[in-house]
């Protein structure tokens, strides 16, 4: 996290992961966030999590600060926001079942029933 250009390739950890895009002030991304901490005791979660932000670097700091649990997940700027329309996302947060390099699926916004997305979650990334 310090603002440099990340490439692709360098952000996979290859096998099934998630990437988690999110932007500043934003009372669903804080709600996924929440969700994501609670599941994040698994093992696997941590390691292959990307959580992405379309806000600054220092934006994107102070957030990952009030999640320490999750400090083990990658975390990357998307200051000009081209990763969101890269990915062609439709809105925000955004939840993408990833294998290697291809979407597998995705989920915009926050699940009400947190049971059924923290299954979604376990069960991809074992």
């Amino acid at each position: 996290m310090g603002g440099s250009t990340v490439q692709s390739d360098r952000l996979s950890p290859g096998g099934q992961w998630l990437i988690l895009y999110i932007q500043a002030d934003c009372r669903a991304c804080e709600s996924i966030l929440q969700l994501i901490k609670q599941v994040q005791q698994h093992p696997n979660l941590p390691r292959r999590l990307a959580i992405i932000g379309g806000m600054t670097s220092p934006e994107l700091t102070e957030l990952a600060r009030k999640y320490p649990d999750l400090s083990a997940a990658f975390w990357a700027a998307d200051t000009s926001r081209n990763a969101f329309r890269q990915l062609k996302l439709a809105g925000i947060p955004t939840v993408l079942g990833m294998k290697d390099q291809t979407i597998q699926w995705s989920l915009n916004g926050v699940l009400k029933d947190t049971q059924q997305f923290r299954g979604m979650l376990e069960s991809w990334t074992n």
